[in-house]
């Protein structure tokens, strides 16, 4: 039986919140604490990209590797209908993360 459409709102609602803490987390520099944000939102909403993107990201980090701005996929395979990277951030959450205390990398 399908979830009914009011926990489905509630739940990728919660997946974007969980998003942006984990990038608030993130850009303290508490990558640890800030992967299972991400890990959760995926879990709750997997079609949040952003969470997907930033968990990849904080793994990156966590493992001491460089940043880098890669299109391994793109956004027509990530979802089946037309958005740009705007309405995809706009549905998701934050897509960016911060490698240092003054710079911004996109990953």
């Amino acid at each position: 039986m399908p979830a009914p459409l009011q926990l489905k709102m509630v739940a990728n609602w919660y997946a974007g919140a969980l998003n942006y803490w984990g990038v608030t987390l993130q850009s303290d520099g508490r990558l640890r604490e800030a992967s299972p944000c991400f890990e959760l939102a995926q879990e709750l909403n997997a079609d949040n990209h952003t969470a997907l993107v930033n968990f990849q990201c904080n793994s990156n980090l966590l493992a001491g590797r460089k940043l880098t701005v890669v299109q391994s996929v793109s956004l027509s395979e990530l979802t089946p209908r037309r958005v740009t990277l705007s309405q995809l951030v706009a549905e998701d959450g934050q897509l960016m993360t911060r490698a240092s205390a003054s710079n911004w990398a996109w990953c």
